[in-house]
């Protein structure tokens, strides 16, 4: 009977064991900072379903959102050699996709304010559901944010839409975790004040707020 014999790990060549398992993170990144292009290609590929998830679930579902994502690594590569832990790589382009986002939220507000003086030059972009499901609840859930406050919007969405937790949220603000709590409460506290004038929102309230 034949047996099959493999090298051990220690005795194959290193070039043989890169092929076998990708690079993690601090490697990418430092050498991403020394100007690998196929490093930069390779966080691309493995995090770019994130930041554009991030990104939906601040500013909803848009059509805009594949420019926002190219946005986004365009910022996070010019800016990648200020990060000083390479290990930390998806936390802070979670920042960077905020920052994109809080921009992007500022532009819409100047855009609806100037559609108002001038609508026939510049229209109101319609707003597309993120879950075709729940396509009138998700559209209200973006029309009540989009009164709040830029920060606690962002808030709002990165707590209670994307779902991180409370330290994740300090960070992708770029706050303390106290600064961060503040402001989840008063924005959650606004969006339920103005939600209750949403009758499609009903049954959304009535989860959240079930004993």
């Amino acid at each position: 009977m034949e047996r099959s014999f493999r090298r051990p790990a220690q005795e194959r060549p290193e070039g043989e064991l890169l092929l076998l398992q990708p690079p993690d993170d601090e490697l990418l990144v430092r050498r991403a900072q020394a100007g690998d292009p196929s490093a930069e290609r390779m966080i691309f590929e493995r995090y770019a379903s994130h930041v554009a998830r991030v990104l939906a679930r601040l500013l909803g579902d848009r059509g805009e959102l594949g420019d926002l994502l190219h946005d986004a690594f365009l910022v996070a590569f010019k800016s990648l050699r200020k990060l000083r832990d390479p290990r930390s790589l998806k936390p802070w382009l979670t920042g960077v996709a905020v920052n994109i986002a809080r921009g992007e939220v500022r532009r819409r507000r100047r855009r609806r304010w100037l559609s108002f003086l001038a609508p026939e030059d510049l229209p109101d972009v319609p707003l597309s559901p993120i879950d075709e499901g729940s396509s009138a609840a998700a559209h209200a859930v973006y029309q009540v944010l989009e009164a709040l406050p830029v920060e606690e919007q962002l808030a709002f969405s990165l707590r209670f839409i994307a779902e991180l937790q409370l330290g994740e949220c300090a960070d992708a603000l770029g706050v303390s975790l106290a600064t961060a709590k503040r402001r989840i409460r008063r924005a959650e506290a606004s969006f339920f004040e103005r939600a209750r004038e949403r009758p499609e929102l009903a049954s959304y309230l009535a989860e959240r707020e079930a004993p």
